[in-house]
C-alpha cells in the first residue's frame, strides 16, 4: 500500500470540488495504524536461557513482531523489568510503526515489517542493557508495568501491553514465592502487603509471554500463581484482561 504526493493532491482536489466535505478529511487516514502498544522485557536472573530460567529472548522472538502486527498499534513504548525499572539507566525511545510519508510515497507493506523488526531490536537492546547493568538480581514486574503506563502515548483506544516475563516478582521480601500463595486468604495478605506497588492499569489490555515458566510442576501452585496475577492486574489494577499470547483472541 503506497501513500504519496499524488494521492494527497487527488484528495485535495476532490475535496475542493465537493465543497470541502468534512468526511473527506478522514480519507487520507484510511489504512493508517492507530492506538498504542507497550512492551516490557524481563532481564533478571530468571530470564536467562540457562536451565535455571526461561529464555526471555526466545519469547521475544516468538511474540514481539506478531503481537505488534495483530494489535495494529501505531506507537510502541518500551520498559525494563529489573530490580528497579524506574531508576535503571536502560530504555528505548517510543517507536512510530506508521510514520507520516511527507510526500515520499512510502510502501507500507515493506516499511511496517521493517519497523516491527526494529521494535524487536529495541527489546533485545533493552534486555542486554539490563543484564549488563544489574546482573542476576530481583525482579520488579509491577514496576515494569508501572513505567509503561507512565509512558502511555496520547492515542485513543486500549493501551495494549506485552509483558515478557515469567511473572515471578521477587522484589523483597519476595512474598509471592511463599506458602501464602496457595490459599485465597494467603493471597489476600500478599496483595495487601504490595498494594502500594500495584500500578493503575485502567485502559490497558495485558498480554504475557513466558508466564510461570519453570515456576513449578505443581498444578495447585500454578493455579494459585494465575489467581494471584488475575487479582492484581485485573481486579486491583483495572486492566481489561490478562492473557497469554496465542490464547483465544491473541493480541487482538
Amino acid at each position: 500500500m503506497k501513500f504519496g504526493i499524488r494521492a494527497t493532491a487527488l484528495l485535495t482536489a476532490v475535496a475542493a470540488l465537493l465543497g470541502g466535505c468534512a468526511w473527506l478529511d478522514d480519507l487520507a487516514d484510511i489504512g493508517r495504524l492507530n492506538g498504542a502498544c507497550g512492551i516490557a522485557v524481563d532481564g533478571s536472573g530468571s530470564a536467562n536461557a540457562s536451565s535455571r530460567g526461561f529464555d526471555a529472548m526466545k519469547e521475544a522472538h516468538n511474540t514481539v513482531e506478531k503481537f505488534l502486527d495483530q494489535a495494529g498499534c501505531r506507537y510502541v513504548t518500551f520498559a525494563p523489568i529489573s530490580t528497579a525499572p524506574e531508576s535503571i539507566k536502560c530504555g528505548a525511545p517510543t517507536l512510530d510503526l506508521d510514520p507520516d510519508d511527507n510526500g515520499a510515497q512510502l510502501d507500507t507493506d515493506q516499511v511496517r515489517p521493517q519497523l516491527r523488526k526494529q521494535a524487536l531490536d529495541s527489546v533485545e537492546g533493552l534486555y542486554q542493557c539490563i543484564v549488563k547493568t544489574q546482573g542476576e538480581r530481583s525482579t520488579d514486574v509491577l514496576g515494569g508495568m508501572r513505567l509503561l503506563m507512565r509512558q502511555r502515548p496520547t492515542e485513543d483506544g486500549e493501551y495494549r501491553l506485552l509483558i515478557i516475563s515469567d511473572f515471578i516478582d521477587t522484589t523483597p521480601p519476595a512474598p509471592i514465592l511463599g506458602p501464602d500463595l496457595v490459599t485465597p486468604a494467603g493471597r489476600g495478605r500478599i496483595i495487601a502487603s504490595i498494594s502500594s506497588r500495584i500500578p493503575d492499569l485502567n485502559g490497558s489490555d495485558v498480554t504475557r509471554a513466558g508466564f510461570g515458566k519453570l515456576f513449578s510442576n505443581d498444578s495447585t501452585r500454578m493455579q494459585a500463581l494465575e489467581a494471584f496475577w488475575q487479582e492484581v492486574v485485573v481486579n486491583r489494577g483495572k486492566a481489561s484482561r490478562l492473557h497469554d499470547f496465542g490464547a483465544a483472541g491473541g493480541a487482538a
